[in-house]
């Protein structure tokens, strides 16, 4: 499925002292099959999955996460332990309300993630899924002898190679001399026995095609499939090939025949009879965003705030600065009393204002009711008394109505925007 991951996306709360949010996607449909969890390794975040997420979500809920101080999530000063990443990957799970056992799949360092999670928690892991994955994680000697450097000099190198390191610099440090470089994985690969799938890229140099090859050797039963044509970010160079792995590997025809999931699919075809016309590959569901509308807006600020969100007779508005009216306004709401559950009345034609409004009174934690500036003063203000909005944000053009409707309504305030 096609889908725009970024609206998925949302934080957690892991620590409270410090507060520390981990930032995760997730897209669930109805009557998901299963649980597929994606970890990212050193340096990487949660989108370098996302082929995997849009191919699998279809039918799968799908969850990745920006490890600790990686992509957008905080990166507090921590160690950056085995013991912090593990415990950032229960918090989430937990309040994620997982429904385990889950599929764990994990690239590079973040197949060590996932491996010491399946080790220490055997009986939530399904089946476990290992990419561009070692049992040893030391970086050459010049990289390491670069990490090695004050934090005042490497963070201005790390600033110059951002895309192709999605960590802050203090967390690549810690996280490489406090976790990579003193963890060994081959003992715990042997112990794991719930099925594995071990996937590699042909030309894979960023370790020695050997330990590549080991850990398929080293873990019991394990599947081995070598992509051709593919360095270390399989993943994202041979996605398709990489998605027929894993769909092959976690395909369970026993559970797909599960009476819950066959419930819950035989009850979306019987009250949607076109599904059945779909052709092959349309998903019969799209898993919706559970997000407050605010929250989008506040996803597009991140990500384009310097393009334009509005266009208004030959003017232009950015997401940032959308963002920063809808602040104000959201403010001054609050201050006159709107919070959760209050209704705001949005008089106001087709303009930048109405916008700001609507997303102001949503982050207000209010409710928007919406009626037309073609309708007369007494369909208002019989709007305003059934709906019980307690405040009207119209324009000076229609004061004068406004006015007229607040002397004969429960209005408590009128709130005036100007069209320039």
């Amino acid at each position: 499925m096609e889908v725009d991951l970024e609206l998925y996306r949302e934080d957690i709360l892991v620590s409270e002292d410090p507060p520390i949010r981990i930032s995760y996607i997730e897209v669930t449909p109805e009557a998901p099959i299963g649980t597929l969890v994606f970890v990212h390794g050193y340096g990487g975040y949660a989108l370098q999955w996302q082929y995997q997420l849009k191919a699998f979500s279809d039918d799968y809920r799908v969850i990745a996460i920006d490890v600790r101080g990686h992509g957008r999530s905080d990166a507090p000063q921590s160690r950056y332990d085995m013991a912090e990443l593990q415990s950032d990957l229960d918090v989430v799970l937990a309040k994620l309300e997982v429904k385990f056992p889950i599929i764990l799949c994990g690239h590079s360092f973040g197949g060590a993630i996932v491996t010491e999670f399946a080790h220490r928690r055997p009986q939530d892991v399904a089946r476990l899924i290992l990419v561009a994955t070692t049992g040893e994680y030391s970086l050459f000697k010049g990289a390491e002898m670069l990490l090695r450097l004050p934090l005042t000099i490497l963070r201005p190198i790390r600033r110059m190679v951002r895309r192709q390191l999605a960590a802050e610099a203090h967390a690549l440090k810690n996280l490489y001399f406090n976790t990579m470089r003193v963890w060994n994985g081959w003992s715990k690969f042997r112990d794991l026995q719930m099925p594995v799938l071990v996937i590699r890229g042909e030309r894979d140099q960023v370790y020695p095609t050997a330990a590549f090859e080991e850990v398929a050797q080293t873990i019991p039963d394990a599947e081995d499939v070598n992509i051709g044509v593919s360095s270390h970010l399989v993943p994202l160079e041979r996605a398709d090939a990489v998605n027929r792995a894993i769909e092959r590997f976690i395909s369970d025809p026993e559970a797909e025949k599960s009476w819950r999931i066959q419930r819950g699919r035989q009850s979306i075809a019987a009250t949607r009879p076109w599904i059945r016309h779909y052709e092959k590959g349309v998903p019969s569901t799209l898993g919706l965003p559970n997000r407050a509308l605010h929250r989008l807006l506040h996803s597009a600020v991140r990500r384009a705030g310097h393009r334009p969100a509005i266009s208004f007779y030959g003017r232009t508005m950015t997401y940032r600065q959308l963002d920063a009216e809808v602040n104000r306004l959201a403010n001054a709401l609050r201050s006159l009393g709107v919070d959760k559950g209050k209704r705001v009345m949005l008089l106001l034609p087709n303009t930048p204002q109405f916008v700001i409004a609507y997303y102001a009174v949503l982050k207000a934690g209010g409710v928007v009711v919406s009626t037309s500036p073609v309708n007369d003063r007494e369909e208002i203000q019989r709007q305003v008394l059934d709906s019980g909005a307690e405040i009207l944000v119209t324009l000076t053009l229609f004061s004068k109505t406004a006015r007229e409707v607040k002397a004969r309504a429960d209005l408590r305030a009128l709130i005036f925007a100007n069209i320039k």
